[in-house]
């Protein structure tokens, strides 16, 4: 995971793929909040549904691995940690 203090939460928005490792690195990100992790998360599933997309769009071209399952899980962990609050 890159040092988040370096760029601002809306650069992070823009891609958090490219800012952390693992979806669950964005739940232990103190410096968020659980609404931006949940909004990250949100924006990542976006991304990597549209990778899926793409996937089954083009076979032939090898793509990205998607992290789909891992970001839903982390969506679902945190959304229930959120709720008890």
């Amino acid at each position: 995971m890159s040092n988040l203090s370096n760029f601002s939460y809306d650069e992070i928005l823009k891609d958090p793929r490219a800012h952390f490792t693992a979806p669950a690195d964005v739940l232990d990100a103190p410096e968020l909040t659980k609404y931006d992790r949940l909004i990250l998360l949100r924006r990542w599933e976006q991304d990597e549904r549209a990778l899926v997309r793409a996937a089954s769009e083009a076979p032939m071209t090898g793509g990205e691995e998607t992290m789909l399952d891992d970001v839903q899980k982390a969506i679902r962990h945190l959304e229930a940690n959120v709720s008890r609050a």
